[in-house]
């Protein structure tokens, strides 16, 4: 199934947006921010799953999180943003949540070693509550910058290790990374995709063609896949551009 997301949807009403997604997607994943912050719209969620044809799923906060902060309230204060996400979601049956893990701080480097082990005991601790709540939870691999903590598929690995946590493949970002062949080789992992493009140099989320991600080549190496395929774009148009792209890819497989 293919879904979009896009994080300027969350300035934008819910029921509005919902209105604007629904006659072009099936699936819309809500990134939980600012107007679409899942206790804030629950109710309406409720009300959407009884009214319109398409599912959810949910991107948990990111934006002001870090879980892997050495602060100690930063850091519970993260966790628990992400874990009443999960007792949300699990309230209205939206099984699948994508998860950003932390991230270094601006002193981080002289602390790089203790940072993946609070990064750990975090996921650690989400992981636990995802499983109570009985929910899926997809670890999303993060572009290579000086703050990334999950940007190659070997850290990814390692972070999932020991736990029930999943994968998010993000395609531009493991692109900017340059290791697609190592996230293809994590694919068993895998249970949320994110389509976009870009030309390795910077997280443009692009429509699917316009830059040089062997899409062709990653769709082919996960022939059989039976995840969710979202389409992460600047806007909804551009959005669905990207579907009519990946529609007629998938068609040729």
């Amino acid at each position: 199934m293919i879904g979009i997301s896009c994080p300027g949807f969350c300035m934008t009403p819910f029921k509005e947006q919902l209105d604007l997604i629904s006659p072009n997607f099936e699936l819309w994943e809500i990134v939980s921010e600012c107007k679409h912050a899942m206790p804030v719209i629950k109710d309406e969620i409720r009300e959407a799953k009884d009214s319109y044809d398409i599912q959810f799923t949910v991107h948990a906060p990111f934006s002001d999180t870090n879980i892997a902060s050495l602060n100690p309230k930063i850091r519970e204060s993260s966790v628990y943003q992400i874990i009443e996400t999960l007792r949300v979601c699990s309230e209205l049956n939206i099984n699948l949540v994508t998860i950003h893990p932390g991230h270094k701080s601006p002193l981080g480097g002289y602390f790089e070693d203790r940072i993946r082990k609070v990064n750990k005991k975090s996921l650690i601790e989400i992981d636990k509550a995802g499983q109570e709540y009985g929910l899926v939870l997809a670890l999303e691999n993060i572009p290579k910058m000086w703050i990334s903590l999950c940007s190659s598929a070997r850290e990814i690995a390692e972070l999932i290790e020991g736990t029930n946590l999943k994968i998010c493949f993000d395609i531009g970002h493991a692109n900017i990374s340059r290791d697609i062949d190592g996230f293809l080789k994590l694919k068993e992992d895998i249970v949320n995709i994110h389509m976009h493009d870009n030309n390795a140099d910077k997280d443009w989320h692009w429509v699917l063609g316009e830059g040089n991600i062997p899409i062709a080549k990653i769709l082919k190496e996960l022939k059989g896949y039976s995840g969710f395929y979202v389409i992460e774009s600047t806007g909804l148009s551009d959005g669905i551009k990207s579907k009519k792209v990946l529609s007629e890819m998938l068609e040729g497989i």
